[in-house]
């Protein structure tokens, strides 16, 4: 599985997302996720990867540490 388009269904546990080490692309705009730490623990999201959150209530920790980690990895990360 390198996409997974999962937008608009009010989705809050990103837990699964953390073993899909092909993964390129998450589109996961327009749920209810807050914690997206699931995704840090994911090796597989690197450089080149995209991660669209837009419209999620994310967390402080997610916003202010999370997201700068994956940055920090070459993923782009919409929110």
């Amino acid at each position: 599985l390198t996409n997974l388009f999962i937008r608009f269904n009010q989705i809050s546990d990103l837990s699964p997302l953390a073993n899909l080490p092909k993964v390129t692309m998450l589109a996961l705009s327009n749920n209810q996720i807050s914690d997206i730490s699931p995704l840090v623990e994911n090796s597989g999201l690197s450089s080149g990867d995209t991660l669209d959150l837009k419209n999620n209530p994310l967390s402080n920790t997610a916003v202010n540490v999370h997201i700068p980690q994956l940055q920090e990895r070459g993923v782009e990360v919409k929110w």
